[in-house]
């Protein structure tokens, strides 16, 4: 509240109230207006765990308080109706055994509807991973903590949103604060889309 605005000129706000209050409804605006993201690719060595899962081991990798954070909130996404994917660079029998290991991970595999692991360019894994689930590419977010990835995909696969993960300390404000991760309630034939996916990998 700002008395002096208020007697003056019936503004009875903030100049810092008023740009938090555009803020938000350009942002329901924003969430009403774009066409959806449908789907979260993520790296997995120094973005969903600290450590490299292929010269630290299985149990040499870490969960700290950050990225279980951020499991956690994809999680939440995936409950709201998103698909989730990895893309990593990696041998896939890595990925799955930090899994395996870490049964206190919020992220299952279950979790995931598709994933490309192997050494080929992010781009392309991308671009495979929407032929596969039969979706736009500009339905994908792509997270990675790796700047040069980031930028592989950002000349690779344009239409993609890249988001660089931030460093740890800041990851729990960027979640809250990337309009791309906002969405509608999940309707039924989202869930139908994650069930079926789900189906399709379990079956491979």
């Amino acid at each position: 509240f700002d008395a002096h605005t208020a007697r003056e000129g019936a503004m009875p706000y903030t100049q810092e109230f008023f740009a938090a209050l555009s803020t938000a409804l350009a942002r329901e605006i924003h969430l009403l207006t774009s066409p959806p993201h449908k789907v979260i690719a993520v790296d997995c060595d120094n973005t969903l765990w600290s450590g490299i899962c292929g010269e630290d081991g299985p149990q040499g990798v870490i969960a700290d308080a950050p990225r279980v954070a951020l499991q956690r909130f994809l999680v939440g996404q995936h409950e709201a109706g998103k698909l989730l994917a990895i893309v990593s660079k990696n041998n896939e029998e890595d990925i799955w055994e930090v899994f395996e290991e870490h049964p206190d991970f919020p992220l299952r595999r279950e979790h995931f509807s598709a994933w490309r692991v192997n050494w080929n360019a992010k781009s392309g894994n991308l671009k495979a991973l929407a032929a596969e689930l039969n979706l736009g590419l500009d339905s994908v977010i792509f997270l990675d903590d790796d700047a040069r990835e980031c930028a592989e995909v950002r000349t690779g696969a344009p239409v993609v949103t890249v988001l660089p993960l931030p460093p740890a300390v800041e990851i729990e404000t960027f979640l809250q604060h990337v309009w791309a991760f906002d969405q509608m309630p999940a309707t039924a034939e989202d869930k139908l889309r994650i069930i079926r996916a789900w189906k399709a990998n379990d079956a491979v």
